[in-house]
Order: structure tokens, then sequence, then C-alpha cells
């Protein structure tokens, strides 16, 4: 897997057709105040199923991160087409340095990761 970085005030988009995780999107954990991150699940109008959940950690090189330093959104684990009808978003307001898309399975379509930090 790779790495992207996030650009900061914009929509940072990472879709997943087939099971698997996604790239990783470095955050900007260097900031001080505040640290609002955005994050939203979406699906194309194609997909007709799926499982799915956001990770993140506090690891500084996430692909080097083991197991138990990778954890899951507790508001945004375990969706399925049945709880998200269209877009599901949650926040995180602490200092982790990733956040990536795991995705259990899919029928058909795509599954999107939207990640949004606040700007300068």
């Amino acid at each position: 897997m790779a790495t992207q970085n996030i650009v900061l005030g914009v929509e940072n988009r990472i879709g997943l057709t087939a099971i698997g995780q996604s790239d990783w999107i470095l955050l900007d954990n260097h900031r001080t105040g505040n640290y609002p991150i955005g994050l939203s699940i979406s699906h194309n109008g194609a997909t007709t199923s799926f499982l799915c959940s956001i990770e993140y950690t506090f690891w500084q090189d996430p692909e080097t991160a083991p197991t138990n330093a990778i954890r899951t959104h507790a508001d945004l684990a375990g969706l399925t087409e049945a709880t998200l009808s269209g877009d599901l978003s949650g926040n995180l307001s602490v200092p982790i340095t990733a956040v990536r898309l795991d995705l259990a399975s899919i029928t058909g379509g795509e599954i999107y990761l939207s990640v949004i930090q606040q700007g300068v």
C-alpha cells in the first residue's frame, strides 16, 4: 500500500471497488490549536451491498504500524447499505496521523472515503 498527503481545506477522496484497505491518507498532526477532521463514507449508485469501516492510527508511519496500533472509528464501523443511505459522516478532534477505508465486502460500484482537515 501507499500513502498520500492530505490537502488542507479541501475534500480528499479515495475509493475502493474490491475488498481490502485503501491507501492511508496522511494528516497534518503538527498543527497547533484546533484540529478538526471531517470524515464521510459514500457510494455510487451501482453499489448494492457492502460492509466497511474507517480505520486510523497514531503511529507516525502507518505503513509500519503494528496491527494493535490501528483503530476503528467507533461511529464509522460495520457500515452497510442498511446503515448508510447515501452518506454517513463523523469527525475526529484528536491529532491522529493517518486514516483509511477498510472494505470487507462489496457488490457492484465503489465505496468512497472523503476526508477534510481544516485549512490554514
